[in-house]
């Protein structure tokens, strides 16, 4: 679950929210920095619809102060965490759902302030052994999917072991791990749904090499070039 334009408002400022707007919120999402010019090229569009579309990009909520976030979480102020779902409509000091340690906890919407992290997450060049974390989700090149846990690759009813520093498998090629990422588990309620699905987010990517015939590569550099290449000594 996203989070919306409208819910974005609320958290920033309750009182944008107004009844008598036709869109339910005063003047539009670009109007407050939210995004640019989307109105420009999406043609007509409700301001209810327009402000109820789901914000493409990650929400962070970022404490204020030392809070405590239900039941046994705590945030100091700096901390920073993702929000996952708003209740406009609660009587209670809670508000804003945000991920922490992978659990989605509810917290007081005011012990932190809010912004779009429309910063581009590159997909990391290099990956290791080293790097990969519990709970996330790596790809083999067969195309089976499993999650890490405890140094292993495990799935529902397999494990597979053997992995190297280099995310290779010396049993099999088969075996080595060529995407690793994260499970969507905003879409998918279940660890078997998970791993049939799609990544929420990709971390890192096995470049593919090709190899190919001298012939091969002096057609391409001739292509490249515009006439007939010659390899110097």
């Amino acid at each position: 679950m996203g989070v919306t334009f409208k819910e974005y408002a609320w958290l920033i400022n309750p009182n944008l929210l107004k009844n008598s707007e036709i869109g339910g919120v005063e003047g539009c999402p670009e109007g407050y920095g939210f995004e640019e010019h989307w109105c420009d090229g999406h043609g007509m569009i409700s301001c209810a619809d327009c402000w109820n579309r789901e914000i493409s990009y990650p929400v962070i909520a970022k404490a204020v102060r030392q809070t405590e976030i239900y039941p046994t979480h705590k945030a100091m102020p700096g901390d920073e965490f993702q929000v996952c779902e708003v209740d406009m409509n609660t009587y209670t000091r809670m508000g804003v759902r945000i991920i922490v340690n992978g659990s989605k906890v509810w917290a007081n919407h005011g012990d932190f302030r809010y912004y779009i992290d429309k910063e581009e997450k590159k997909v990391q060049k290099e990956f290791t052994k080293a790097d990969l974390k519990d709970g996330m989700m790596c790809e083999r090149a067969d195309g089976k999917k499993m999650l890490w846990f405890n140094g292993e690759m495990r799935g529902i009813d397999k494990w597979c072991s053997g992995t190297q520093s280099n995310l290779t498998n010396p049993v099999s090629e088969d075996l080595s791990i060529v995407r690793v990422g994260y499970p969507d588990f905003d879409k998918h309620t279940t660890i078997s749904h998970a791993l049939n699905g799609e990544f929420k987010e990709i971390l890192w990517e096995r470049k593919q090499e090709k190899e190919i015939s001298s012939e091969e590569a002096f057609s391409v550099l001739k292509e490249h070039y515009g006439c007939d290449v010659k390899i110097k000594e």
